[in-house]
């Protein structure tokens, strides 16, 4: 429903009337706010009775209008910007005066603190400001423009010049406009029985993705006790399948096996709690759920933050040339982001033990599909992290493929990672020379 200049003006003649008592004129608290996708709703208390002033975010709300009840609860916002400056700036003020701007469609909210709410309808876009007195001076807040606070004129509709604000011409009143179709705003939703049914056939889809997730433990048994049927080009168990490539080896094959149980297990942590969490919903089938709708946001500029990027030391790492390869391992969480983020190219290798805390790795060099390079990284991985047994297991991937953790230090988080178990060699026999910086 959007207002036009006239239309703006004659609504906010009736929501003025609204807090006129016999024949005066009486104050009205602001006790609570509340946001639909499309209008916000202040709950204003005058004396006698609730006022429920509704105002447009725009799109095909552009007005102020005033409704019978508050927004219902399936349609309220949680998190909003506009949302919360209101609710900190506003609830428990009294609203003293509400007027329409005489050039454009914009008005505002005057407050017992001196303060005025304004908001101005461009184009369907929203723009608003707070406007508050400092020792006799008017500061305002809008935050469609990058300045925090800066000093305005007593003339406070002046403020939205800059955003386009114009004498606009009266034009014909649709008196229908003047009331919103609470119906078209807020259309019933799916009832409790619909919302049931979905979620439990979604509980039984998930339940059987489950189940196939769950295979993980006697398909990692098997792969570790060489008791696996890898002479085909695609592997079956129990439902479960998965397609080779055609002339992959047999550790080839055992691989691509490792890296399936790694996303089964994913799988089985995330279906889990998806199964809690619909299982959950199923309790509360009595209460009301929320509607999914698009939320019309006002503009609001957002302000570009300068990005330091981070220096890391050099302490903490041990350097090495073997076989032609450069590697670099680190000794502390300091020289782990020193490896990954100073020392390292995007398309180095990265080595770290797989399913054990470990140290991290790295290689440089042109071959690093080589498994003696690779089983000579997996060496030093095994030996810098009091690893004894004859054979290693390992994750590697490309260091483009890394990605820090904020507020760990020494930390990654990976992709695209492939798992291998190799024997635990005697590198530090084979190393050519040392190598440093």
């Amino acid at each position: 429903m959007n207002l036009n200049f006239s239309e703006l003006h004659k609504s906010i003649v009736n929501i003025r009337s609204e807090f006129i008592v016999g024949d005066t004129w009486k104050f009205g608290k602001i006790q609570k706010i509340f946001s639909s996708g499309n209008v916000v709703v202040l709950n204003v208390r005058v004396p006698g009775k609730t006022v429920y002033l509704c105002i447009g975010r725009g799109n095909e709300y552009c007005g102020a209008w005033t409704l019978e009840a508050q927004i219902p609860s399936p349609y309220r916002i949680v998190r909003d910007s506009l949302l919360e400056y209101l609710r900190s700036n506003v609830i428990g003020l009294s609203i003293i005066d509400v007027k329409a701007d005489p050039k454009d469609k914009s008005i505002y909210f005057e407050l017992y603190d001196s303060s005025k709410i304004l908001f101005f309808w461009k184009g369907r876009t929203l723009h608003f400001s707070h406007v508050v007195k400092e020792n006799e001076t008017y500061m305002c807040f809008s935050p469609w423009i990058s300045l925090d606070k800066y000093e305005v004129s007593k003339e406070h509709f002046d403020i939205f010049d800059q955003a386009g604000r114009k004498q606009l011409e009266h034009k014909e009143i649709c008196e229908s406009k003047l009331k919103l179709d609470v119906d078209l705003l807020f259309p019933q939703a799916k009832s409790d029985k619909q919302v049931t049914k979905k979620n439990n056939r979604k509980i039984q889809n998930i339940q059987k993705d489950l189940q196939a997730c769950m295979l993980w433990n006697e398909i990692q048994e098997l792969a570790v006790n060489d008791l696996l049927d890898l002479n085909d080009d695609v592997f079956k168990y129990k439902g479960l399948k998965l397609k080779f490539e055609r002339d992959l080896s047999y550790y080839q094959k055992k691989n691509k096996i490792f890296e399936k149980i790694k996303k089964l297990k994913i799988g089985e942590s995330f279906l889990k709690q998806r199964l809690e969490e619909f299982k959950g919903q199923l309790s509360k089938t009595n209460e009301e759920h929320l509607v999914q709708q698009n939320i019309t946001f006002p503009l609001w500029v957002k302000k570009s933050k300068e990005v330091v990027p981070k220096k890391y030391s050099k302490t903490g790492i041990e350097e090495f040339v073997i076989n032609n390869h450069k590697f670099a391992v680190g000794t502390s969480a300091q020289g782990n982001d020193y490896l990954r983020v100073n020392w390292s190219s995007k398309n180095d290798l990265w080595i770290h033990l797989d399913g054990y805390t470990s140290a991290h790795v790295i290689v440089k060099g042109n071959d690093l599909s080589n498994i003696e390079i690779i089983s000579i990284a997996a060496s030093i991985t095994a030996s810098y992290s009091n690893f004894t047994a004859d054979e290693v297991p390992i994750i590697f991937t490309q260091v483009s493929n890394l990605k820090g953790i904020k507020g760990k230090p020494g930390a990654v988080t990976y992709k695209k990672e492939k798992h291998l178990i190799v024997k635990n060699i005697k590198w530090k026999e084979i190393i050519s020379s040392s190598w440093s910086k």
